[in-house]
């Protein structure tokens, strides 16, 4: 009997993380032509208003730059499956310091694809500049 290829799966973690990156940036600006469709006269408002909170958007890349670490820490790097993004968590604690829990399907050493739990320290000081400083699995 012939071996099937299990088609890829465009909703995958990697999918996900790229459209968080291109969409957030361009939040704001969706929003305000929206809001000046529906509602009729351009809404007087300050950029303050329809700003990305940039605490979302450091935890945003936080996200990023631990999947980035786990995935270099990997025996088949390009064979790993994330969670989707969205179900990653991050919690802050204190001075710029978040921790970072995801999830991934990755393949052992002896072939056998296994779900795995990890979890980082990613010191972030700006939202566009974190490192991890420490990831372990649990």
């Amino acid at each position: 009997m012939k071996a099937m290829h299990k088609p890829s799966n465009i909703f995958s973690g990697r999918f996900y993380a790229v459209l968080a990156l291109v969409l957030l940036p361009v939040l704001p600006i969706v929003i305000t032509l929206v809001a000046e469709r529906f509602l009729g006269a351009p809404a007087q408002h300050t950029a303050a208003t329809v700003a990305v909170d940039p605490l979302e958007s450091t935890k945003t890349m936080a996200k990023l730059v631990c999947r980035q670490s786990v995935k270099h820490g990997l025996k088949d790097p390009d064979g790993a499956d994330f969670q989707s993004v969205f179900f990653d968590t991050v919690e802050g604690e204190g001075s710029n310091v978040f921790c970072v829990r995801t999830e991934a399907k990755a393949m052992n050493s002896f072939g056998a694809k296994l779900r795995a739990r990890f979890e980082c320290r990613v010191q972030c000081w700006n939202d566009q500049n974190c490192s991890v400083t420490s990831v372990h699995e649990f």
